[in-house]
């Protein structure tokens, strides 16, 4: 997808939607990315041979996600996913339980210190 130009106006245009929709209803827009599993599963890679260059073609997605929307927080679930074991089904790319656990506690952890300390999200008086 990163390297596909339609690809990435598409998804461009997919998000600045999203947080135009957002802005008109007067709610935070937080972009969560959840990382592909091989770019957090070392072991993985290493099976299937994955070159750096691969890697890197899905790394500049994810600076598509800040260059479309520069001023948008974002969380990445990568850094509480990284060099843990099972993190992901054994059979396909999905979060396990034990990674749905582990990825939930840490976007509610890190949505709560967002919202506490910016202010992003606090309750609009009624009128406004």
């Amino acid at each position: 997808m990163a390297q596909s130009k339609t690809a990435r106006d598409e998804f461009s245009r997919a998000i600045v939607a999203m947080k135009a929709e957002a802005d008109k209803l007067g709610v935070p827009f937080i972009l969560v990315v959840f990382p592909d599993r091989v770019t957090v599963d070392k072991e993985l890679r290493e099976q299937l041979k994955v070159s750096t260059d691969q890697i890197a073609v899905l790394r500049s997605l994810y600076a598509l996600v800040y260059q479309t929307l520069s001023d948008t927080p974002v969380l990445e679930v990568a850094e509480a996913l990284q060099g843990r074991a099972g993190m992901y089904r054994a059979d396909d790319t999905h979060l396990s339980d034990l990674g749905n656990i582990i990825a939930g506690n840490y976007v509610g952890k890190r949505l709560f210190e967002l919202l506490a300390n910016t202010g992003v999200g606090r309750a609009r008086s009624p009128g406004l």
